[in-house]
């Protein structure tokens, strides 16, 4: 799904030249999980170590992806 936002973007605007996406990868952990599928949760943030995300893309991936669906 990043791909493809990251195509959009580059082909809707040509004076750019990169995309950067950047996040912290910060799942929630779960206490208590759901019994059913169906009832609630008990979720906490969480704990250290959690992850960095990134991901970039330049004009020169774009030529060479393939073709965009409509």
């Amino acid at each position: 799904m990043i791909w493809l936002i990251g195509q959009r973007i580059l082909t809707r605007f040509p004076q750019l030249a990169e995309v950067r996406f950047e996040s912290n990868n910060r799942t929630w952990e779960a206490v208590i999980e759901p019994a059913n599928g169906t009832s609630a949760g008990v979720f906490t943030e969480p704990r250290p170590p959690y992850g960095f995300q990134g991901f970039s893309m330049t004009r020169d991936d774009l030529l060479s992806a393939p073709e965009m669906p409509s």
